[in-house]
């Protein structure tokens, strides 16, 4: 039996062919806007940075207040205690690699108030200059004279701390520019592509 090339009563052409409703749909718009580089992913590269800084600064800072709070007197060099730093130890238990000589001399000095010490500075101050020295200054506590460390100015002070504090503010400058360069070409493309800024 041949079938009827109209539709049956109480049918519509719609209700016949619903695969055609579905290719009726409305357009999809432009998908949502997403960053290729999200602002916590900055703060984690940028984190590393600036816990580096913020430990050059703390050891500036650190370094600075003991000088402030130190009486100084001269100091003569008993002896030199010299330490290795840095480098690999291998089977025969010999260093190699990039190592550097820590120097910690032992000083005899006077108070203001006349007592004589002979301790060991405190930290790695003054490195090899004090080799071929037979007296130095030293910065000691007045509250407790055997704390003792090689004086120093204030550019002796901070160029180790700013030596780290640069380059990390560089780096997380460098950071953040390249964070905005990505995100305004990707805004640019995303606004070319649909027509709509993100």
């Amino acid at each position: 039996m041949r079938k009827s090339a109209y539709p049956a009563p109480g049918k519509s052409d719609e209700d016949l062919t619903p695969e055609t409703n579905q290719t009726r749909s409305k357009p999809k718009g432009p998908p949502p806007y997403r960053p290729p580089m999200p602002l916590w992913s900055g703060f984690l590269i940028a984190g590393i940075p600036a816990l580096f800084m913020a430990v050059g600064i703390w050891a500036g800072w650190n370094d600075s207040r003991f000088e402030r709070e130190a009486r100084h007197a001269e100091a003569e060099i008993i002896s030199i205690r010299t330490e290795s730093a840095g480098g690999s130890r291998n089977s025969r238990g010999e260093i190699w690699g990039n190592t550097s000589t820590a120097v910690y001399p032992t000083v005899r000095y006077t108070t203001e108030s006349g007592e004589t010490y002979t301790v060991e500075a405190e930290t790695n101050r003054g490195g090899q200059a004090i080799r071929d020295q037979t007296w130095i200054r030293v910065a000691y506590m007045p509250d407790d004279p055997t704390r003792v460390r090689i004086s120093r100015g204030v550019w002796d002070t901070w160029k180790q701390p700013l030596a780290i504090v640069v380059p990390c503010l560089l780096l997380i400058a460098g950071t953040i520019w390249l964070f905005r360069w990505l995100n305004r070409r990707e805004r640019a493309k995303y606004e070319k592509r649909w027509g709509v800024a993100p």
